[in-house]
């Protein structure tokens, strides 16, 4: 795995997106209220506490915290979208 894309907000859902990630995306925090209006690759998921958070349900393929930790570890880098 290479690179990580970390989506934080909607704004950084729409730069994600136009840059035309192919790595893996993970939305987290605000970032899942994306889902609401932008359509992802299946390979995007979001972090399942986040979407209940903010009662978004059924939007994407869902990872735990734990999930997210293990992918952060496997990658070489990590990109932050804000």
């Amino acid at each position: 795995m290479s690179t990580l894309h970390l989506v934080f907000s909607p704004s950084g859902a729409l730069r994600c997106r136009a840059a035309g990630i192919t790595d893996p995306i993970v939305l987290i925090g605000d970032g899942v209220y994306a889902l609401t209006t932008t359509t992802f690759e299946p390979s995007a998921k979001a972090v399942d506490d986040d979407l209940k958070a903010r009662g978004i349900d059924g939007a994407a393929e869902t990872i735990s915290v734990d999930d997210l930790v293990r992918l952060t570890i496997e990658s070489e880098r990590t990109v932050s979208w804000r």
